[in-house]
């Protein structure tokens, strides 16, 4: 009964992660692929680079050190922010910057001539665990 109630759990998990995913999919782009789009958004998942060969450039998203967001499905009186950390290269040259989700701090930046933007950054529901992978979704463009 028990394995039966945890291959339940883990098919309607593979379902959420898939429906999650499938909402930062843009046209012909292909999630995880590791394509940087330029003069268009891009989905980043936590902790994986994504380059543009043509352009020499690369961007990951290296962790979200602070949430403090309303978590989804949870009532909350207070809007929340949170700071993406993020490194983006061009050619041998490394720039290290935050992001952040509301626009009273900083929301976009311009490195190398490319203006970066955080458009989104997604967010655990009240029921996930702390292993939980983040995905921003970004705007770069020269």
């Amino acid at each position: 009964m028990k394995s039966k109630l945890k291959s339940k759990g883990l098919i309607a998990l593979w379902i959420i992660l898939i429906l999650s995913v499938n909402s930062c999919r843009n046209n012909e782009q292909v999630i995880n692929s590791n394509y940087l789009r330029v003069n268009d958004t891009t989905c980043i998942w936590q902790g994986v680079s994504y380059k543009n060969l043509s352009e020499n450039i690369s961007l990951k998203l290296d962790s979200v050190p602070n949430d403090s967001r309303c978590p989804v499905g949870a009532m909350c009186i207070w809007q929340g922010n949170a700071v993406a950390a993020f490194t983006f290269t061009k050619g041998n040259v490394k720039h290290s910057f935050t992001l952040n989700t509301i626009t009273a701090f900083r929301t976009d930046t311009i490195l190398e001539n490319y203006y970066i933007k955080l458009v989104k950054l997604s967010q655990p529901d009240i029921y996930s665990d702390k292993r939980y992978t983040y995905i921003a979704t970004v705007l770069i463009s020269k």
